[in-house]
Formats: structure tokens, C-alpha cells, sequence
């Protein structure tokens, strides 16, 4: 719960004092957030409100935040993506055969799959969490359970 009281000088707020709770919900296909809000107006009225917003998709990481997905795959698949200069890339796009995957603040992810063998891998610089635009410098067609792939990008590309 936060806790905001707005004082203007002059006297000319439209609101004295405020409450706000925030609930988030975030799970790997959908992201949700509740706000709930009370203030007192300056003739001294209680004033309420509400709003919220939900965002479907399976694009959800980003800094700070593991996307991993919900499934009982016995092999594992690992990546790292790192810029030009070995330094991690936090929200970095990767599809691993038809799933999106994003890295972790550390540049690794992983997807589990149910079979032991290669799935297409591609780097998806416009699904990237981390600002700018950004170009493939080094990735396989295709990762393998058990392989620990290294893909190195960097930041450029046209506007």
C-alpha cells in the first residue's frame, strides 16, 4: 500500500490527501494491476476512484525479472547473451523453436523441452526489453539440451 498527500501552495489542490493501493498480478501469459484510490477534495468531501489494466501476451521479462515457462520438460536448454564487450543484456529476446524466451538480469534464460533433441533458435531484436536497438553478432541456428550456447549481440542498427 502507498501512501501520497499532495500539498500545493497557494492552497489550489484538487485533492488534500490520497490513498492509493496497487495490486499486480504478473504470470508468464498475462499481467494485470488493480488501483484503488481515495482523496479528500478541498471542501473537505471523500473522493473515490479505481482503474486497472491487463496486458496478454508471452513478451513479460524484463529487468529484474525471469520469464521461465510452466512445463514439465525433462531436458533444458541454457543461453547466454552477452554484448560486443562480455557484458550480460538483461531482456534479450530469443525464440527456442516456437517460444519466446527472455534472459534474466545475468543475460541467461533456459526453456525446458520434452524431447532430447535440436530446436531453431533465432534472436528477436525487436522484442527486446532493454532500450535501444540491437543487432546479432554471433548465434546458432539451433540449440541442443545440454549445450550451454553462447550469443553475442551488440547495440545498432538503423532507426
Amino acid at each position: 500500500m502507498a501512501q501520497a498527500v499532495y500539498f500545493v501552495p497557494g492552497g489550489n489542490a484538487p485533492l488534500q490527501r490520497s490513498i492509493t493501493v496497487t495490486l499486480h498480478v504478473i504470470t508468464p501469459l498475462k499481467s494485470s494491476s488493480v488501483n484503488l484510490a481515495s482523496g479528500v477534495d478541498p471542501s473537505g468531501k471523500i473522493r473515490y476512484g479505481v482503474d486497472g489494466r491487463m496486458f496478454l501476451g508471452s513478451g513479460l521479462g524484463g529487468p529484474g525479472r525471469t520469464v521461465t515457462y510452466q512445463n514439465n520438460g525433462k531436458f533444458r536448454i541454457e543461453d547466454t547473451v552477452v554484448d560486443q564487450n562480455g557484458q550480460p543484456v538483461s531482456g534479450a529476446a530469443i525464440r527456442l523453436g516456437k517460444d519466446l524466451v527472455f534472459t534474466d538480469t545475468s543475460g541467461q534464460l533456459f526453456l525446458r523441452v520434452k524431447r532430447d533433441k535440436a530446436v531453431s533458435l533465432a534472436v528477436v531484436p525487436g522484442e527486446f526489453t532493454v532500450p535501444g536497438r540491437w543487432v546479432t553478432v554471433t548465434a546458432p541456428a539451433e540449440a541442443r539440451p545440454g549445450q550451454v550456447i553462447l550469443i553475442i549481440v551488440r547495440r545498432g542498427g538503423k532507426s
